[in-house]
């Protein structure tokens, strides 16, 4: 029987646009807008100039847009930048929770770099909301940590992995992602610009993971199994993965709200 990831992945590779509920549809593209909205005001931030002048300064291979500026940078450094801008104000869209600033960051980024069209943009973000749902509600929520895994997912769809590859990209996206700091962030005053997990840094680590599997590297496809499994090694006590596969493509979790007014954090 196949584990968790790889049919996670065999999801991603297979499920095609016209598979997608029509409002769903309709949700990505509002959430597209308002994420480049909000990347663009983010400039007006500390955390988000100083995250946008970083990926400048550090550069690369020019293939992806910083949002809000003419400058383009190595994909992982947009990813970076973009992901930080759209959260900077609090104003982003949400998924589950805080998930979709790094999932929209790393598939816009990636997204110049390779030759799809703005339905292969739209299935990429849901496919990445949908399985970082069924994810983090496996377990106790805590925070943006499983946002990783829908960078990765919708940064392999971008760059069409087979199901072999992008089961490499989610066990390497585990091992690369961040703690939940949520209730040490909201707990500590005042707030710092670290912000719960720096959005920049999970949609860089997706985007980094999904190119790693590309050329080869594996990852650890059983990282949902066993005792010491994800959920445990990020600080869970109790999980249940029996619901992240259950129904997967004819049931979807993913639902998106969009704030009139940012939270004030």
């Amino acid at each position: 029987m196949a584990g968790i990831a790889t049919e996670l992945a065999s999801f991603v590779e297979k499920t095609t646009f016209n598979e997608l509920p029509e409002h769903l549809v309709d949700q990505m593209k509002l959430l597209v807008l308002d994420a480049i909205g909000c990347a663009v005001r983010g400039h007006s931030t500390d955390c988000g100039r100083i995250s946008a002048e970083l990926a400048r300064k550090l550069g690369g291979n020019a293939g992806s847009t910083i949002m809000g500026m003419p400058d383009k940078v190595a994909v992982t450094n947009a990813a970076f930048a973009n992901g930080q801008l759209i959260s900077a104000l609090d104003y982003h869209p949400m998924g589950t929770s805080h998930d979709a600033p790094a999932i929209a960051a790393a598939a816009l980024s990636i997204l110049e770099t390779t030759q799809n069209t703005g339905k292969d943009l739209i299935i990429s973000i849901l496919l990445g909301l949908e399985i970082t749902r069924r994810i983090t509600y496996a377990a106790e929520f805590q925070g943006i940590s499983s946002s990783v895994f829908g960078a990765a997912a919708s940064a392999g769809k971008l760059l069409h992995l087979n199901q072999e590859k992008l089961a490499n990209a989610i066990g390497l996206a585990g091992f690369i992602t961040i703690p939940d700091t949520l209730m040490k962030y909201i707990s500590t005053h005042p707030s710092q610009m670290v912000k719960y997990g720096p959005t920049g840094w999970i949609a860089q680590a997706g985007v980094t993971a999904a190119l790693l599997a590309d050329m080869g590297f594996t990852g650890d496809t059983d990282l949902f199994e066993g005792e010491k499994n994800y959920w445990r090694f990020t600080g869970k006590t109790k999980s249940d993965a029996s619901g992240v596969t259950a129904n997967l493509g004819k049931q979807w979790e993913t639902h998106v709200e969009f704030k009139l007014y940012p939270g004030g954090i």
